[in-house]
């Protein structure tokens, strides 16, 4: 499993490192830097690559269907839209293949 987060302040960093654990997950590798947001300057305009591994205690978090939030645009409302004109490439992280 994938997980791109750009947490900077250690606080951040610590509660999606437990939520993690707590998952039942480990962190197998990270990426930093892996990611770059176009026009995200202010935030930092990159986000770390976590690939995780289940262990044998592997469970959700969440019980039930989840309806809230996924992306952060998403919580603040400033999420763009889905749909690209046609001819208009999508960005890509650094080390993805085409």
């Amino acid at each position: 499993m994938f997980l791109a987060f750009g947490g900077r302040r250690p606080d951040d960093v610590l509660r999606v490192q437990r939520a993690i654990v707590d998952s039942g997950m480990t962190v197998r590798r990270l990426i930093r830097n892996f990611n770059e947001y176009r026009g995200a300057g202010a935030l930092g305009g990159t986000s770390h690559l976590y690939e995780l591994v289940t262990t044998s205690l592997v469970r959700s978090l969440v019980s039930g269907r989840y309806d809230g939030a996924l992306y952060t645009g998403e919580r603040r409302g400033t999420a763009p839209s889905q749909r690209r004109s046609p001819g208009r490439k999508r960005a890509r992280g650094r080390g993805s293949r085409r």
